[in-house]
């Protein structure tokens, strides 16, 4: 007997910014992508640096 565990893509993506204050969660919801099949992938680039944090730059 197996078990199928079929977790929801979205239900993930909703599981993941829960650990973030809403804040937080509102701008990596952008960053967070759900492939659906047959559609073509589409990733939002971090051009922004968030003040306060170090970057590459310094």
């Amino acid at each position: 007997m197996t078990v199928e565990n079929e977790l929801s893509p979205t239900k993930v993506k909703e599981e993941l910014l829960k650990v973030f204050p809403a804040k937080v969660a509102r701008k990596r919801s952008k960053a967070i992508v759900v492939n659906e099949p047959g559609a073509s992938r589409q990733i939002q680039a971090n051009t922004r640096t968030v003040p306060g944090i170090i970057s590459m730059r310094g």
